[in-house]
């Protein structure tokens, strides 16, 4: 199942199928913690996709790095390569001309409060440079 079918089932009012997204997305971020985040951030940035599903996909990103104690320090273990991408992505969708996409961008990087701090500086010249 696709990460963003699963967010579907779990924006769901029936109980099972919320559930079952919730087991889903536990699995994923076991299996496979990079491309989940990568899912996320896709989904975040694709205008195509309905305003709840990218705010969830949002909310769900910064948590899985920061406020969940069994993802602590995933993201350090990630090749550097998947962390550009996603960073680059996040910091993209800043441009968006939706306010809701770039509040959540910057809760996503709001919530990445525990990289180190030059990988903090970093993205905010990043940003800064995107946006100017």
């Amino acid at each position: 199942m696709e990460v963003l079918d699963i967010l579907k089932k779990s924006l769901s009012h029936e109980n099972v199928p919320r559930k079952e997204a919730e087991s889903a997305i536990v699995i994923l971020a076991h299996e496979n913690f990079g491309f989940l985040l990568m899912s996320l951030t896709d989904i975040l940035q694709n205008e195509q996709i309905e305003k709840p599903i990218r705010q969830l996909s949002s909310i769900l990103f910064k948590n899985l790095i920061t406020n969940n104690i069994e993802y602590k320090g995933r993201w350090s273990t990630l090749e550097n390569q998947i962390k550009e991408q996603i960073k680059q992505k996040i910091i993209a969708t800043l441009a968006s001309p939706e306010i809701f996409i770039k509040k959540a961008s910057a809760l996503a990087l709001a919530g990445k409060k525990n990289i180190y701090a030059q990988e903090f500086v970093r993205w905010i010249l990043r940003i800064k440079i995107h946006l100017s």
